[in-house]
């Protein structure tokens, strides 16, 4: 069968950089990433990889995937800037520890963040929605 839907594209590392804006952090953390370095997926689709999310860096790197792979026709869009990133950011560190928090209690079902067209960097009042 032949593919009948659009043909899928590949963003390049500067297409998906232009989609990020970098929350309210200290020069320490911002300097201790290399943001081209934190674009794939896996960092906030791989539940191992959430497990290793342990200190801000961590927790940026994955938030940078998180916006990277975003697209502008789901869930919230993109982010209009620094300060809405830096309220996001407070809602996704917080879905991350939720998520590693539910998985250590092994209750034979694995919670995850699922794809940035979801509500996971919703505030709660925003979540309503969804």
């Amino acid at each position: 069968a032949a593919w009948a839907g659009p043909l899928p594209t590949l963003s390049s590392v500067e297409d998906k950089l232009d989609k990020v804006f970098l929350p309210y952090l200290s020069e320490d953390v911002l300097g201790s990433i290399n943001p081209a370095g934190c674009l794939d997926s896996i960092l906030y689709e791989s539940t191992s990889e959430l497990l290793k999310v342990k200190e801000e860096r961590d927790y940026l790197c994955a938030f940078i995937a998180f916006q990277a792979n975003k697209d502008s026709y789901s869930g919230v869009g993109f982010y209009q800037g620094a300060t809405e990133a830096d309220m996001r950011f407070v809602c996704f560190k917080q879905s991350v520890d939720e998520v590693n928090e539910v998985n250590s209690q092994n209750l034979g079902w694995v919670a995850g963040i699922l794809s940035p067209s979801t509500a996971c960097s919703l505030s709660p009042k925003n979540s309503l929605m969804y």
